[in-house]
């Protein structure tokens, strides 16, 4: 498995993801009301809305749906994406995330 993508909670996206594209000289590749992704080389930044996200977390790349974890919370994203989502025994949270066929954003 391997790191896929880390995202964080703000109060102001536009604010944070100006921020971090200045300090990484990156851009947003991909934005919604609610969330904006940073491509970097090994993985993307996610910024997301506090108000809309209940977590911030990191996102473990999984090559088939068989590979999530039991006791998760699956979720179908509108990309085609299938997330599990599972918090650790200190309430951070993981998110193992399968690209399926249907997928925009299959590697």
């Amino acid at each position: 498995m391997k790191i896929d993508h880390i995202a964080i909670k703000v109060p102001d996206i536009n604010v944070a993801s100006d921020w971090y594209c200045q300090k990484l000289g990156s851009n947003v590749v991909y934005e919604t009301d609610s969330y904006k992704q940073i491509q970097l080389d090994n993985a993307i930044l996610a910024i997301i809305d506090e108000n809309r996200y209940k977590h911030s977390h990191i996102g473990i790349y999984v090559d088939k749906k068989e590979d999530f974890p039991e006791n998760g919370h699956i979720i179908h994203h509108r990309d085609g994406s299938i997330g599990c989502y599972l918090l650790d025994p200190y309430g951070n949270c993981l998110e193992f995330i399968y690209y399926g066929p249907n997928s925009s954003e299959n590697p």
